[in-house]
C-alpha cells in the first residue's frame, strides 16, 4: 500500500531514503489516514521535501528557504508589470506589430489577467490557492510560443517578452504559505501604484519612443514587441522590473546580514536569475556579449534570448556551484 509513497521518495538523496525513508512513508500514511494514494498536495511536499534535503546536502539549504521571499518579490514585479502592459497595450490592439481583430493586442492578455488574480487570491486566499493561480499564469504563458510555433490565428509577441515572464513566473509560484499582512498585501499595492501612475501619466525618463509614441504609457501604434531596443516602451518596462527586483534582493541581503541573518543573501542569489532574464534585451546590447550574441543569432529577437540564457546560467547555476564547492572545501579542511 505504501509503495506510491514509496515511490515519490525518488526526490530525496539515496542515504536520507535508506535511513529515514520508511519513518518518513509511515507518518504520511498516519497523516492521511493510511490512504492508498497520496493527494496531489501530500506529492507536493514530499518531492519538494527531497529538494529541499538535496539542497542541503551539497551546502545550499538556504536557496529553499529564500524561496518563499523571492517568490514574493516576484509576484509583487509581475502584478505591476500586469497592470502597465494591459493599460499601455493590451488594451489597444492597434500597438501590436501586426493587425489582428482580437479585442486584445496579445495572447498574453491572459497571463497578465492571471497574476492580478492571483495577487487578490495571495491576499484573501489560502496560500495554496495563489500557487495555483500562479501556474495557471505561467502555463498560459508557456503557451504563447506553442501557439506561434502551430501557426494558431492569436495574436502573439516576440520570444524577447514572454522569455522572462516565464522565468520570474516560475519563480512566483512558490510562495509562501504564511506571511505577514503587508507582505500579502505588497503585490496589489504595487499594481495600484502602477494603475495610479497609468492614469496621472507619470512621465518614466529613460526609454525612447517610436512610431509617434507620447510616452511609456501611450507608446504608439506597431510598437508592442519590436525589435531590438531595451529602451523601446515594452522592453524598457522589463528593464525597470528588473532593476527593481535588484534592489528589493541587495536590499533584502544588506538588512539580513545587518541582522546576522543569511537568508536575504539567498533571496537576491534566486533573485538574479530573474534578474537576468528581465534585463536580458539590456545585456545583449552589452560586451562581450553583443558580440557573442551576434555571432550566434544576428541582431534579431533570439540574440536577447540567448543573452538572457547565458547571464542565467552564471546566475543559477555556477554561482550556487562555486558556492557548494566552497562550502565542501571548507568542510574538508575543518575535517
Amino acid at each position: 500500500m505504501s509503495d506510491s509513497y514509496e515511490r515519490l521518495l525518488f526526490a530525496y538523496p539515496r542515504r536520507y531514503r535508506r535511513e529515514r525513508g520508511r519513518e518518513l512513508v509511515d507518518m504520511y500514511r498516519e497523516l492521511t489516514s493510511d490512504r492508498g494514494r497520496p493527494r496531489a498536495a501530500d506529492a507536493v511536499d514530499l518531492i519538494a521535501g527531497g529538494l529541499r534535503e538535496r539542497l542541503r546536502t551539497v551546502g545550499l539549504g538556504g536557496l529553499a528557504q529564500a524561496l518563499p521571499t523571492a517568490a514574493l518579490f516576484s509576484l509583487t514585479a509581475l502584478s505591476a508589470l500586469s497592470v502597465y502592459f494591459v493599460v499601455a497595450f493590451e488594451l489597444h490592439p492597434d500597438t501590436a506589430q501586426f493587425v489582428n481583430k482580437a479585442p486584445v493586442a496579445s495572447w498574453y492578455a491572459t497571463a497578465f489577467a492571471g497574476w492580478l488574480v492571483t495577487a487578490v487570491l495571495f491576499a484573501v486566499a489560502p496560500a495554496r490557492v495563489a500557487r495555483i493561480g500562479a501556474a495557471v499564469s505561467l502555463a498560459l504563458v508557456i503557451v504563447g510560443p506553442v501557439l506561434r510555433l502551430v501557426d494558431a490565428p492569436v495574436p502573439d509577441l516576440k520570444m524577447f517578452i514572454p522569455f522572462p515572464l516565464a522565468v520570474v513566473g516560475a519563480v512566483a509560484v512558490a510562495l509562501p504559505a504564511t506571511a505577514s499582512r503587508a507582505a500579502r498585501l505588497a503585490p496589489i499595492v504595487a499594481a495600484a501604484i502602477t494603475a495610479v501612475a497609468a492614469v496621472v501619466q507619470v512621465p518614466i525618463p529613460g526609454a525612447e519612443l517610436w512610431f509617434g509614441g507620447g510616452s511609456m504609457w501611450d507608446a504608439g501604434e506597431g510598437t508592442y514587441g519590436v525589435c531590438c531596443a531595451y529602451r523601446l516602451p515594452a522592453t524598457y518596462a522589463l528593464h525597470l522590473a528588473g532593476v527593481g527586483l535588484l534592489l528589493a534582493g541587495v536590499i533584502a541581503a544588506v538588512l539580513g546580514a545587518r541582522s546576522g541573518r543569511t537568508r536575504g543573501g539567498w533571496t537576491l542569489l534566486i533573485l538574479a536569475t530573474p534578474v537576468a532574464a528581465l534585463t536580458s534585451m539590456w545585456l545583449s546590447n552589452v560586451e562581450p556579449m553583443l558580440t557573442w550574441t551576434s555571432r550566434v543569432t544576428g541582431w534579431d529577437e533570439y540574440q536577447s534570448l540567448v543573452a538572457g540564457v547565458l547571464a542565467m546560467l552564471v546566475t543559477a547555476v555556477l554561482l550556487p556551484a562555486l558556492i557548494s564547492l566552497r562550502r565542501f572545501v571548507r568542510r574538508r579542511v575543518i575535517s
